[in-house]
């Protein structure tokens, strides 16, 4: 039987939201490093990024519908 390691990455991820004057600034700033160097640096190129990008979109689309309390 074979087993694969896990892929580990360092990863640090923080948000903010700050009153402004036409609606809330937001700031998110995700920091990571991907594994493996030259490996690892074309995966983000190619995949990893792209798909922060995306998720990214979509999250201050679902924040910019979501009605105020």
């Amino acid at each position: 039987m074979r087993t694969v390691e896990e892929i580990r990455m360092k990863m640090s991820t923080s948000g903010f939201l700050e009153p402004a004057v036409e609606g809330t600034k937001v700031t998110y700033i995700k920091e990571y490093e991907m594994p493996y160097s030259v490996l690892g640096k074309f995966v983000d190129k190619v995949k990893y990024s792209r798909d922060v990008e995306k998720f990214m979109d979509a999250m201050l689309v679902n924040l910019k519908n979501t009605p105020e309390t």
